[in-house]
């Protein structure tokens, strides 16, 4: 197994996205960011508050909201996730008992800079905080998990960057008081069953793992938290899913 170096530049977390799609790169990828981490989060501005230009982050949803899309299986697992857990009735993971939402815009301008949004936002039970979550799922193309793991820091960075924005938006939705600006923040970057089974058996993607935890270790001294968590989830159109997600520890034993 020969793996390909990696090709970054240092740029701002959120815009590095699709240059983080190769296997071949992903390990050299992942060291090359920890190496650099420092000079990588200097780069990462948040985007000015989405309070300016939609109003709010979209924290509620309504039935006929135009995120529920039946043409993504990534979207629909997303929206059948928050409809099992936004109650809070049963916990949806360790820690994280509620998903609040899904689809949240980060952006604040039509051109998007590179922002988009979270795919999954949960609470964690002890502090009331945002949880970032965000989801793969078994493609022909499958994502390294280092991409996940980009993506939701660069969440993080602009929930901290706008709190004074988010906060009130989100103790509204969440019918708690507000809280003061997070010192840390929690993500977890979750996919069904096959794809870490697929990540299990691919060369290149079991290999960066490795790396990708000096990574996520490094992260952790910087105050982002990331968590890994599979859950039993099958698609036949709409998806099936078989209790809670559990947490799971990289790389594999």
């Amino acid at each position: 197994m020969k793996r390909s170096p990696s090709k970054l530049e240092i740029a701002s977390l959120n815009t590095l996205g699709n240059k983080l799609q190769s296997k071949t790169r992903t390990a050299n990828d992942a060291a090359f960011i920890r190496k650099h981490l420092p000079a990588f989060m200097a780069k990462t501005s948040p985007p000015t508050p989405r309070g300016e230009r939609r109003k709010d982050y979209r924290l509620s949803i309504v039935p006929q909201d135009d995120r529920f899309d039946p043409k993504s299986a990534e979207r629909r697992l997303e929206a059948r996730l928050w409809r099992m857990f936004e109650s809070g009735s049963f916990p949806f993971f360790d820690g994280i008992g509620q998903i609040i939402s899904f689809q949240v815009p980060i952006y604040s301008e039509k051109k998007k800079h590179g922002w988009g949004s979270i795919d999954l936002l949960g609470m964690d039970d002890s502090d009331g905080y945002p949880v970032v979550i965000e989801l793969k799922i078994a493609k022909k193309t499958i994502e390294p998990a280092l991409r996940a793991v980009i993506e939701a820091v660069s969440y993080m960075i602009a929930l901290r960057g706008n709190w004074a924005d988010f906060a009130p938006e989100w103790s509204k939705r969440t019918k708690r008081g507000e809280i003061s600006a997070p010192k840390t923040l929690t993500a977890l970057v979750l996919a069904p069953s096959d794809y870490w089974t697929t990540v299990e058996g691919d060369e290149y993607l079991k290999d960066a793992l490795r790396n990708l935890k000096d990574l996520v270790n490094a992260l952790a001294d910087c105050c982002y938290a990331v968590r890994f968590g599979s859950i039993e989830a099958k698609d036949s159109g709409d998806w099936r899913i078989t209790g809670a997600a559990k947490e799971i520890s990289i790389p594999f034993p």
